[in-house]
């Protein structure tokens, strides 16, 4: 029997001695762990320093710093304990050794944060169903924590953060457990109302709930004396928390500004409580038992899907090196699961298959939670669409499989032969447009003669379309439009270019279709009064009254248009900034145009630092591998600091001191957005990443 009292506060009764089968009706078994032992390639055991407060952190230990609420039982891996034959067992133990704190939790978890360990993480999709059954320590009440918890990864939701929690202890009240769920920018989250950049993102925390628990009779229940089953059931419109099959709350995302659930990582734990500190229990070490861990996928969803895109290209005469002829495979990884690559069906004069996997998982390249596989072709194998099948078979023997199309080039990419432009039905949209030749991947094309490139990927069908189109006026426009093509047998053909010309709009076909928001065709580069300075700018459309502009196509900066002038600036870059991605949008009264990207790129300066002599390439996000090497192994290269506010303007450039150190130049600044970019002494990018400065900070 279930009774919510409110959104904040619910009780249950619950039998104490339920027994959950593996089976579970409309659901999929596609991962168990019984804890018969315990397996270190299934489960990292945490560690300072591993998603975590590290050694000598201001916050380590130190029981009046801000952050110092999970630092001050800080986790060790020698307090997860194994397997005793049938839980995991977690410690909390005092001594401990570690900057002198006086006691340490333990911690388990779905992946390792450290860079270059070769643990293979795993994570847990929507639409599935996870089931946890735990044993709380002893002095859960009396200041030491358990807790079983949802982590989000980055690198699916675009640096927001997540965390659902089954269960966390509630100290001072010991028949009460809490379930959360909070998101927010990333290093937010907490459950309070903090400053968020997207209006649509008003609050952090949906209301945290404390749950009550009795027994069948209304007696009140000690967590440590039984076992108790936590689940979890959730998709892209809800969550459902349970506690030993009944329903104890739900979410409802589509109200949540958290539009869709990602991917988690899994962690279990032992601790510190939320309200009690743990110098409260006069009894250690104290140990939490967890008695299994199962993620079920719902029926009618593979709980294997592809990482990578589905349709690859491999070049069979690599024109550089063996390794340009190969393309990796991914699809996401669960422990205990039997993965095979099934090649596709073709074989050479000699008897050779033409496809062969090259290597497995490796660990070289910063993949995480993925089955990797690195497919070539042997030279000579013919060009072509291939198929290959990824194959997956559970420990109960079900199958699940993904198909991934595989084109084969074997030579430079052609010229294009035609080029024309096909328009919509009401002859107002025209877009560029040629045929698809047989070895190509895709075609880039260019507005301004030449002078910068846009790439797009070949898609479904026999001609190719920009996906740009021009707009017709109320007189004929003429454009040159150049186009060539690309394969992965490196370089691009030679150009294509022809004069287009659209044909004055007829109203009568297209009723309206004059007011229609008109997007920016290109991002120019333009000198300022300040030597070595540039902005962006694009030309006015007529009806905008401003422009949108963004590094990534999410966060925007508003430039409203002057009086005078036919074009809208937007920034400061010093010369020589290596090329970056860079979206603008128009605005006009009540609406927006579509988006446009291009990469920019800057001249040198007038008087060039002098090169590193390394010949070393520039990536295009502006990025460079043996200058990132630099940053990260001898911080002492680093030079300059400059910060730059979402606008572009410069908001402090600070040199390294005599000490090797900079000043933290966030103290005093407004909340907001930044972009933060760290110079080598030869003036060269290392690094740049975007920074979110929250109002509390």
């Amino acid at each position: 029997m279930l009774f919510i009292l409110n959104a904040a506060n619910a009780q249950v009764q619950v039998d104490p001695n339920l027994l959950n089968p593996v089976a579970k009706p409309g659901f999929n078994l596609v991962f168990e762990d019984e804890f018969e032992s315990f397996d270190e390639s299934v489960w990292d055991r945490s560690s300072p320093g591993d998603d975590n407060c590290a050694y000598g952190d201001d916050s380590f230990c130190n029981p009046d710093h801000p952050q110092a609420y999970n630092c001050r039982v800080p986790g060790n891996e020698s307090n997860v304990l194994g397997s005793d034959g049938n839980d995991a067992l977690v410690r909390v133990r005092e001594g401990e050794d570690m900057n002198l704190c006086s006691h340490s939790g333990g911690e388990f978890k779905s992946f390792d944060s450290r860079p270059g360990n070769p643990f293979r993480d795993w994570v847990i999709d929507p639409n599935s169903f996870l089931e946890i059954r735990v044993r709380y320590p002893e002095c859960y009440n009396q200041g030491v924590g358990c807790a079983g918890w949802l982590s989000g990864n980055y690198v699916y939701n675009g640096g927001r953060y997540a965390e659902i929690d089954l269960w966390e202890v509630y100290g001072n009240e010991p028949d009460q457990y809490q379930a959360n769920f909070h998101w927010g920018e990333a290093g937010g989250g907490a459950c309070n109302t903090i400053a968020l950049i997207d209006p649509n993102w008003t609050y952090s925390c949906q209301e945290p709930t404390k749950i009550t628990v009795h027994d069948l009779q209304n007696q009140d229940f000690n967590f440590s004396e039984h076992y108790l089953t936590y689940g979890l059931e959730w998709d892209n419109d809800q969550i459902k928390y349970y506690l030993n099959n009944q329903m104890v709350k739900t979410v409802a995302l589509h109200t949540a500004p958290l539009k869709n659930v990602y991917p988690f990582h899994l962690r279990l734990g032992a601790g510190r409580s939320l309200n009690v500190e743990v110098t409260e229990c006069d009894d250690f070490p104290q140990v939490a038992s967890i008695d299994y861990v199962r993620v079920y996928k719902k029926a009618g969803f593979q709980a294997m899907r592809l990482i990578t895109p589905q349709v690859i290209s491999i070049c069979s005469q690599p024109p550089n090196s063996p390794w340009d002829d190969g393309d990796a495979i991914k699809v996401s990884y669960y422990p205990g699961v039997a993965y095979e690559v099934i090649l596709p069906d073709c074989t050479m004069p000699n008897g050779q298959d033409c496809f062969y996997i090259d290597h497995t998982n490796d660990n070289n390249e910063p993949d995480w939670a993925c089955q990797k596989y690195w497919l070539q072709a042997r030279q000579g194998t013919p060009t072509g669409t291939y198929t290959a099948v990824v194959r997956a078979t559970y420990p109960d023997g079900r199958v699940e499989q993904v198909s991934i199309t595989v084109l084969v080039h074997n030579a430079a990419p052609p010229t294009p032969s035609n080029l024309f432009f096909t328009t919509d039905s009401n002859h107002f949209l025209y877009t560029p447009t040629t045929t698809i030749q047989a070895n190509t991947l895709g075609y880039e094309w260019s507005y301004n003669g030449g002078q910068t490139w846009q790439r797009q990927p070949n898609g479904p069908g026999e001609v190719y379309n920009f996906g740009k189109p021009f707009h017709a006026g109320p007189q004929p426009i003429t454009r040159i439009v150049c186009v060539r093509s690309y394969n992965d047998c490196g370089g691009v053909s030679v150009p294509f270019c022809r004069t287009l010309t659209i044909p004055a709009l007829n109203a009568g076909l297209c009723s309206g279709c004059m007011e229609a928001p008109l997007p920016p065709r290109e991002i120019e580069v333009h000198a300022t009064s300040a030597p070595d300075v540039y902005q962006l700018a694009v030309r006015r459309t007529t009806g905008a009254i401003g422009y949108l502009w963004s590094y990534d196509a999410h966060d925007w900066y508003y430039v409203a248009n002057t009086e005078n002038g036919i074009y809208n600036r937007y920034g400061q870059f010093p010369a020589g900034e290596p090329p970056f991605q860079m979206y603008v949008r128009a605005v006009f009264a009540g609406e927006t145009s579509e988006i446009y990207g291009q990469e920019v790129s800057f001249p040198a300066p007038v008087q060039p630092f002098s090169s590193p002599g390394n010949n070393e390439q520039t990536l295009a996000q502006g990025k460079s591998s043996a200058r990132e090497q630099v940053i990260a192994t001898d911080p002492a290269q680093v030079s300059i600091r400059v910060l730059y506010d979402w606008s572009g303007r410069v908001i402090s450039r600070e040199k390294i001191s005599d000490a090797g150190e900079f000043q933290y130049p966030y103290t005093g600044i407004p909340a907001g957005i930044y972009i933060e970019a760290w110079y080598a002494e030869d003036g060269g990018l290392l690094h740049r990443k975007k920074i979110i400065v929250s109002s509390n900070r």
